[in-house]
């Protein structure tokens, strides 16, 4: 019997047949023809398979999958805002969402590409602000990544195989990750090169007041590490099958969203030092 190694843990895998009904994809590999109480009959790169429940559950994970386990995964982030309730986190993200859309078309001549461009930023703010500066241009460098790429978004929960990757992530999440950061500090390029103020808009002020206090009080970089994620709904940010990934028992890619929600428990994470260089230092003593 052929079995596809998108499946891992069969429940899982039933319950998104039945939700999808016969439109049913997995990982965009195969579709659900029909289903019955024991089995499934689904289209595998243009071939008729099924599927029996009960063989599939026996099956080992190496067999289902080709590696023994998975590596310990990973999730950066800003204590700060994993703390907060979900509603209140889910309400920042449609916050920032909504204004870095309604920035694209303000922004796109400071991206534009050769002598079409416009610098936000004039030389002198620069040379006094060269931090605050670089964050601006990192700001508006992925806003013309999402302008170029139909796959790039946020609000997805990230996690890496590489423990350095995460404690990096975390210490940029002191404003509620990649989209805060681009939110607050296009806003704030935009402010100093006197194009507009968001910061005191009447509507937005009590966001940008509270992203401010989130960039000036202390940060809380931690990062939370997972040895039970499912493969079923890992993802690259092209949307392709952690599967492709697993060549001779190992794991090859890094960073993957996952797709289902994640309850975060706090008093898992793992607080780390005040500044990047540390954290990464007494990783690689561990390592050595």
């Amino acid at each position: 019997m052929y079995v596809h190694k998108e499946i891992i843990n069969i429940d899982d895998w039933v319950e998104i047949v039945r939700e999808s009904k016969t439109q049913g994809l997995v990982g965009g590999h195969f579709s659900v023809v029909s289903t019955s109480p024991s089995g499934v009959e689904v289209m595998v790169m243009g071939n008729r398979e099924y599927f029996n429940y009960d063989d599939v559950r026996k099956m080992t994970f190496k067999e289902k999958w080709g590696i023994d386990k998975l590596p310990t995964l990973y999730h950066g982030t800003d204590l700060r805002f994993a703390s907060l309730p979900e509603e209140t986190r889910k309400g920042y993200c449609i916050f920032c969402h909504s204004i870095i859309n309604g920035l694209r078309d303000v922004c796109r001549p400071f991206f534009a590409p050769g002598n079409d461009r416009v610098e936000l930023l004039n030389e002198d703010i620069k040379n006094q602000y060269p931090d605050l500066s670089d964050k601006v241009h990192k700001a508006l460098s992925n806003l013309m990544m999402m302008g170029r790429s139909e796959d790039f978004q946020y609000g997805d929960f990230y996690v890496s195989s590489q423990k350095w990757e995460a404690i990096m992530y975390a210490f940029d999440a002191y404003v509620g990750g990649e989209l805060g950061f681009n939110t607050y500090y296009l806003a704030k390029g935009l402010q100093m090169a006197g194009v507009v103020n968001l910061f005191e808009m009447e509507q937005l002020r009590d966001y940008f007041k509270t992203m401010t206090k989130m960039v000036e009080e202390e940060h809380k970089p931690a990062i939370f590490s997972f040895d039970n994620l499912s493969p079923l709904y890992l993802r690259t940010e092209q949307n392709e099958s952690i599967q492709r990934y697993i060549v001779d028992g190992k794991l090859k890619a890094s960073s993957f969203r996952y797709l289902k929600p994640i309850k975060l428990d706090i008093s898992t994470a793992e607080l780390l030092k005040k500044d990047l260089k540390s954290s990464l230092n007494d990783l690689s003593k561990i390592k050595d």
